[in-house]
């Protein structure tokens, strides 16, 4: 699929379903894993529980359903590693291909003269982790931040977590003329009838890499199963089997003490996790999964927004991978079931409630320029019961419909942008979802923007003041905590 070229995502045949006592696992262990969820208030957008194949639980959570994309931020970096692996077979890149070589007209071009330690630096080095780089940075020009960057140790002597050496990987694949996007749908997605997946690109249109996929909740689950199978879907070979038992187990140690109650210090791969329990994962900030047990044969693919990534595993292993059983186990009662079906509806989003006292909205806030920092400059306009928020950003003018105490689902044209260390570092420009609405609380004009596929939950208060109207933004993805930004 070319980039000009948007489809709606699409992820193909489903997956064969069967029941939880035909996959070991108990209908009641299931229902105490959403209730758990529910309880601590955790906010999980679908989850689909997967063994030997054959999904046998999943739920998805108002305004998420199964046919919804979403940003999986650094799940991403799992998907990239595959196009590596295939790239590697294929004899486009080498995992001790040399870093300097590969760019070496940048670091002419910006008269950059790279010492011992970056002259050592390899594809494998970005993998792992281990550049010997202390922090990453994104810019303009990412390619040049990274190659300017100093070696503090040697190249795979220490794991520094850094989304720029995943970033690298993907230019790495640019320069030899591969889009990582393009590359992975003909490779990988197109031969197990997925369409549609989209990346976040930076300044140069090169994809990220490391963060800005957007995926299905089945497409998650199936390169769950593809892991499991060593690469291999169907009659066909995806991804070399060799690379995939190299990039899924310990290839360094990513903690000088590792913790028995963690999942963050067992080790790392090739752009994937260890995990206590004989597994492995691939994840994303606020909670995107996808767990992998070789042993149990099982999968776990999640999609959330959460900031308690540890706590999310520990109510899965607790309540999941650790009971499951040798199959088939006996079926539940007819009325066994009804508590399954009942906590399936549990858990929600958490999305706040779009308060309004009824108060008319002052004319001060309407048909002004109202400017929304790096977003552009906003006009609010009356629509009916509506408002309009026309939104200007460089020559793109973007349009929203919010509604009086609810929230207009809608599509419109967004740049999205996505910030690393408080720089704009990418943008996904096309039509997407978008949840919009309005209030009136206390003289203020609260306005609330969220965006299903982007992980985006923001409040605008606008407060008229004698020096004009004083603009405020929130991310409210935890109502309990909301965060002033």
């Amino acid at each position: 699929m070319s980039r000009s070229d948007y489809r709606k995502p699409g992820f193909g045949t489903r997956l064969p379903r069967t029941t939880p006592a035909q996959a070991g696992v108990r209908e009641e262990d299931i229902e105490a894993m959403i209730r758990e969820y529910a309880k601590e208030g955790m906010r999980i957008h679908s989850f689909i529980l997967v063994r030997n194949g054959f999904v046998f639980g999943e739920g998805y959570y108002s305004p998420y359903d199964r046919m919804q994309p979403q940003t999986v931020y650094s799940l991403s970096k799992s998907f990239t590693s595959a196009a590596v692996g295939i790239a590697c077979s294929e004899g486009i890149l080498s995992l001790e291909e040399r870093i300097a070589d590969i760019f070496a007209d940048e670091l002419r071009e910006y008269g950059i003269v790279p010492d011992a330690k970056f002259q050592a630096m390899k594809i494998r080095h970005l993998l792992t982790m281990s550049t010997g780089q202390e922090e990453q940075e994104f810019g303009e020009d990412s390619i040049r931040l990274f190659l300017e960057k100093e070696c503090v140790d040697r190249p795979g002597e220490r794991f520094r977590y850094q989304t720029s050496a995943t970033y690298l990987c993907s230019a790495a694949l640019h320069k030899k003329g591969i889009d990582l996007e393009e590359y992975l749908n003909e490779k990988l997605f197109a031969p197990m009838g997925v369409s549609g997946m989209h990346w976040q690109r930076c300044r140069k249109g090169i994809c990220m890499g490391g963060i800005g996929l957007s995926l299905l909740p089945e497409v998650i689950a199936k390169f769950g199963i593809l892991l499991l199978q060593d690469g291999r879907w169907n009659d066909r070979q995806l991804i070399p089997a060799d690379y995939v038992r190299l990039a899924t187990s310990k290839q360094i140690n990513n903690s000088t003490e590792p913790d028995t109650e963690s999942d963050w210090g067992v080790g790392y791969g090739y752009q994937f996790w260890q995990c206590r329990h004989n597994s492995f994962r691939g994840d994303g900030r606020y909670g995107q999964l996808c767990v992998v047990s070789r042993e149990k044969g099982a999968v776990l693919a999640m999609t959330a927004f959460l900031d308690d990534m540890q706590k999310e595993l520990d109510i899965y292993y607790r309540n999941i991978l650790e009971k499951m059983q040798d199959m088939p186990i006996e079926e539940p009662e007819a009325d066994e079931r009804d508590g399954l079906k009942k906590a399936l509806f549990e858990p929600a989003c958490l999305m706040e409630p779009m308060e309004d006292d009824g108060t008319e909205i002052p004319e001060d806030y309407l048909q002004k320029e109202i400017s929304i920092r790096e977003r552009g400059v906003m006009r609010l306009y009356r629509a009916g019961k509506e408002l309009e928020a026309e939104v200007m950003a460089g020559a793109d003018t973007e349009r929203v419909r919010l509604s009086r105490g609810g929230f207009r689902d809608q599509e419109t044209w967004r740049r999205n942008f996505v910030y690393v260390q408080g720089r704009i570092a990418a943008s996904l420009p096309h039509s997407t979802r978008i949840l919009a609405g309005y209030g009136m609380q206390e003289g203020r004009l609260v306005l609330r923007i969220f965006v299903p596929e982007m992980l985006e939950d923001l409040k605008i208060v606008l407060t008229c003041t004698e020096k004009g109207i004083l603009v405020e933004f929130y991310d409210v993805h935890n109502p309990a905590e909301p965060v002033k930004l």
